[in-house]
């Protein structure tokens, strides 16, 4: 047990080294839980490279199909975000297809918990979408989390009409990068760092995102051997109370 719980956390540590890129979607991630303002929208200009727009937050979807609702975690994005990895979708081609159509894509666990199927609808605040196909899976996402909060992928240009962000909403707004491959990541850092107070926004790297994934399965991997190493000592301790009953009965 012990000699495969090392192997397990070696295997998790080279599969996360090897898809740093893919757990993050992006090279850089910077978030805010207000809307940015006139500086910070100055930054993402000079910073340049591909950029990608996501509005996030939790609210209610009604099922016309069978009156059915649920509390989903909405997401409005624009671009081509993810830049690495892809978003799963059947069929194949929503993930592609769906922002310039004004259609949304759905966990597939969400539609199979109310029976729907693609091309059927969904209401999401005042506005109905069709759905364009069932979403299986998103770089970064643990299928766990999509199992609490299941997600509903929305174009950006349709969240206005859905009535849903207001003054005072609880919504999360991220902006993904994709620079080129020349780009020294610790310079772009050293500009962003300074407006996470002032302008209270927060950010991560694939670095960052490395990072704080491998303290998790380090702490994950000490758990394990401290396990391992407790059956092996109850081990040897149901051993020698076996080996000394047999010599007493002797």
């Amino acid at each position: 047990a012990l000699v495969a719980i090392r192997s397990l956390g070696d295997n998790l540590e080279a599969a996360v080294n090897a898809e740093s890129r893919t757990l993050l979607g992006a090279d850089l991630e910077i978030e805010s839980r207000v809307a940015f303002d006139e500086d910070v929208e100055g930054l993402f200009t000079w910073l340049g490279g591909d950029q990608s727009r996501e509005v996030r937050f939790a609210s209610m979807v009604y099922f016309p199909k069978n009156g059915g609702t649920r509390l989903v975690e909405v997401r409005a994005l624009t671009g081509a975000f993810p830049y690495y990895g892809e978003f799963v979708t059947e069929p194949a081609d929503a993930a592609d297809r769906y922002q310039k159509d004004g259609e949304v894509l759905l966990d597939d666990g969400l539609m199979l918990q109310f029976g729907v199927d693609v091309g059927d609808s969904v209401r999401v605040g005042t506005l109905s979408f069709r759905i364009a196909g069932r979403l299986k899976k998103v770089p970064g996402q643990a299928m766990a989390v999509m199992t609490v909060a299941p997600r509903v992928y929305l174009p950006m240009p349709d969240l206005e009409a859905t009535g849903l962000i207001r003054d005072g909403s609880l919504a999360t707004y991220a902006v993904y990068f994709k620079f080129p491959e020349t780009t020294r990541m610790s310079f772009v850092e050293r500009e962003v760092r300074p407006y996470r107070g002032t302008h209270r926004i927060r950010y991560e790297t694939v670095a960052s995102r490395q990072r704080s994934l491998g303290r998790a399965i380090g702490n994950l991997y000490r758990f394990l051997n401290l396990a391992g190493f407790a059956a092996l000592l109850l081990g040897c301790v149901g051993v020698s109370s076996a080996v000394h009953v047999y010599v007493r009965q002797k």
